[in-house]
């Protein structure tokens, strides 16, 4: 887990390493609402879906664990790699403090 954690910058562990989770903030609503759009086709396309949140209307997050087994397998990896092909519009100050500036 720790190699493949290592591929996914931008995911950290939760839950004592049971899932993983991505969280920033957007630049809008629409533009948060645009990533989660295109979250959810990537989920179904591969039939694994992550638990997803809106917060404060433009807080995104996203969490990945495979419920079956009770923790993180192969599939939320290759989900994970796919969601961070998904665009996304940061707020410019939330950007700025992660260093994606």
């Amino acid at each position: 887990i720790e190699r493949a954690m290592a591929r996914r910058p931008l995911w950290t562990l939760v839950d004592d390493g049971a899932a993983m989770r991505r969280a920033f903030t957007s630049k809008s609503w629409a533009t948060a609402m645009e990533f989660l759009n295109n979250v959810s086709e990537v989920a179904e396309r591969e039939g694994h879906h992550p638990d997803i949140a809106i917060k404060n209307y433009r807080d995104v997050e996203v969490v990945l664990s495979t419920h079956a087994i009770g923790g993180l397998s192969r599939f939320d990896f290759i989900l994970a790699a796919k969601i961070d092909d998904c665009d996304v519009e940061y707020s410019p100050k939330w950007a700025r403090e992660h260093g994606l500036v």
